[in-house]
């Protein structure tokens, strides 16, 4: 194994600058790791530098967008705070369960996913069924779930015809959740991510793109 050290410390993606260490080894893939915001890149011992530039460009920036994925905060019982479809409302426990328009109230902690997921999908039932209308597809065509998923906000499965969504999506801003169902959504007419795709997605969503940008960066109005 060895480690290679000169003029590759250090990768810029966005605004951030991470630490960056290129480990050669007897392989012939291109792993991504990550430990404490450092990057570490195995691959064989004999690839160029050039090709090693080349794939960093390419996977670091796909890869860093589902590390942040992992990396959203959710909420907070320790500062009373939570963010429910992108606005900032006080969380306590009480005697019930209950939400209003400034506070999100649970009887136990153990219970906040249970709330989230319940208004989440409720939501999402809602919207699959109006952008399936507008999609000209059946709006009873897809059932739709929410899931733990760790490097993903959503996932149509043609086998079950089930929309997965991200459990994380509840605390953002609705017309950001709505480009994640408009996303799942244009895979019933467009299975890759190609140029037809996103136009499709475009012409329903004109500001797609720079919602897409609030939604891997964690901002959630």
């Amino acid at each position: 194994m060895h480690i290679d050290k000169d003029k590759m410390s250090q990768y810029v993606y966005g605004d951030k600058t991470y630490n960056l260490f290129i480990v050669r080894k007897n392989i012939k893939s291109f792993i991504i790791r990550s430990k404490n915001d450092v990057i570490v890149v195995s691959c064989p011992m004999l690839l160029s530098k050039d090709a090693i530039i080349n794939n960093l460009k390419i996977y670091i920036p796909r890869f860093i967008d589902k590390y942040m994925l992992n990396r959203l905060p959710p909420y907070s019982f320790t500062e009373n705070y939570l963010y429910l479809f992108g606005d900032k409302k006080n969380l306590m426990l009480g005697d019930k369960n209950l939400v209003s328009d400034d506070a999100v109230v649970v009887k136990g902690e153990k219970d906040l996913p249970r709330i989230l997921k319940k208004n989440l999908l409720m939501y999402l039932k809602k919207r699959v069924e109006e952008f399936s209308l507008a999609m000209n597809i059946s709006p009873t065509k897809y059932r739709v779930s929410i899931r733990n998923m760790s490097t993903r906000f959503g996932s149509n499965s043609q086998k079950t015809l089930t929309l997965s969504f991200q459990l994380n999506l509840v605390h953002f801003s609705k017309d950001i959740i709505d480009t994640v169902v408009w996303h799942e959504l244009a895979h019933d007419k467009v299975h890759a991510h190609n140029n037809n795709f996103y136009q499709l997605i475009l012409k329903y969503c004109p500001n797609y793109y720079s919602l897409q940008v609030k939604l891997k960066k964690g901002i959630y109005a």
